[in-house]
């Protein structure tokens, strides 16, 4: 009985130590997807950017 016991209050922590992982691992996950979705958008529009103004200029200055 007494193992019984214990046996379901260890299973009980570990299961709420995981879960309390997963969810940490979880909003770590979404946070660093988030980051790098900035990133990458970043990484496009500047050459982006950069391109137009370039062009931009370009026009400008063949007139």
């Amino acid at each position: 009985l007494v193992g019984a016991l214990v046996g379901g209050v260890l299973g009980l922590v570990a299961a709420i130590i995981a879960g309390t992982l997963g969810l940490v691992g979880g909003i770590i996950g979404i946070v660093f997807g988030v980051l790098g979705g900035i990133l990458g958008l970043v990484f496009v529009l500047v050459p982006l950017v950069l391109i137009v103004a370039g062009a931009i200029l370009l026009i400008r200055a063949t007139r």
